[in-house]
């Protein structure tokens, strides 16, 4: 009995094993007719906010054989000053590209200019970008950062100061109107940035037309509290924005100086 049923079971499963490579090999066939199809190779490439950007290279490619994360890594090695590269299949034989550019914070005065994001990655400045003029300039870090590569991350300890005084002015809102214009990392334990304070009083109702450019010696270290004592202090010195020299916090009491004449 036992050989009688084992006997029947041969049979089905022949016919399975037969059917199962049947499909096999049908699906194969089907795949390679698929990737070799004209009407699925790539026509047209849509690129969103970066029309400079030369991807013919993918022209011509089936667009089922394109490996999309792989692809996005390869752009951005080859234009690193953006952040991020979408690429989206739009079938039958279109590809979208989407480029998401770095947020420059601020430029960083090396042999050239360079601009840094909040990240610390530099890369490469576009003269005609308008928000060059805009932004703090670094400085004090040309025997700091050697080998500058565009969309390099540099984790150096002057730059991570300057970017979070940045970031720490910027989220404070009563510094809203205080900008930062220049930031001087060349000692770290004496680094420094001069602040544009808006529309300095001269007294009497007058205001000065030209913004006072101000010091602020920050030292290292406890960014988010001497930013909270710096809005503090100007607040109380709004009188006398005119006069004031520096203002230095790279000790326990801070310490302002005024100039000689009095804004009273």
């Amino acid at each position: 009995m036992r050989k009688r049923e084992f006997k029947s079971l041969i049979k089905p499963i022949v016919i399975a094993l037969l059917i199962i490579s049947a499909l096999a090999i049908a699906g194969g066939y089907l795949t390679g007719a698929i990737r070799n199809w004209d009407y699925l190779k790539i026509k047209e490439i849509i690129i969103a906010r970066n029309n400079l950007a030369d991807l013919a290279y993918l022209r011509g490619k089936n667009i089922f054989n394109i490996d999309l994360s792989n692809e996005s890594r390869y752009i951005l090695e080859t234009y690193p000053d953006y952040r991020k590269v979408r690429l989206i299949r739009i079938f039958p034989n279109r590809l979208y590209v989407d480029f998401v550019r770095r947020q420059p914070l601020a430029n960083i005065r090396l042999y050239r200019y360079f601009y840094v994001d909040e990240d610390l990655v530099l890369f490469n400045i576009n003269p005609q970008d308008e928000q060059v003029e805009d932004l703090p300039v670094i400085v004090g870090l040309e025997t700091k950062i050697f080998g500058v590569r565009s969309g390099r991350k540099e984790n150096v300890k002057e730059l991570v100061a300057a970017v979070n005084i940045i970031k720490g002015m910027a989220k404070n809102k009563s510094l809203r109107d205080y900008k930062i214009k220049k930031i001087d990392v060349s000692s770290f334990d004496n680094l420094s940035f001069f602040v544009l304070l808006p529309n300095a009083n001269l007294g009497k109702g007058r205001l000065n037309p030209t913004p006072a450019l101000v010091e602020v010696k920050f030292g290292q270290g406890n960014v988010e509290g001497k930013i909270r004592v710096l809005a503090g202090l100007l607040d109380q010195l709004r009188k006398d924005r005119a006069s004031l020299k520096y203002i230095d916090l790279r000790f326990k009491e801070p310490v302002v100086k005024l100039s000689a004449v009095s804004s009273k």
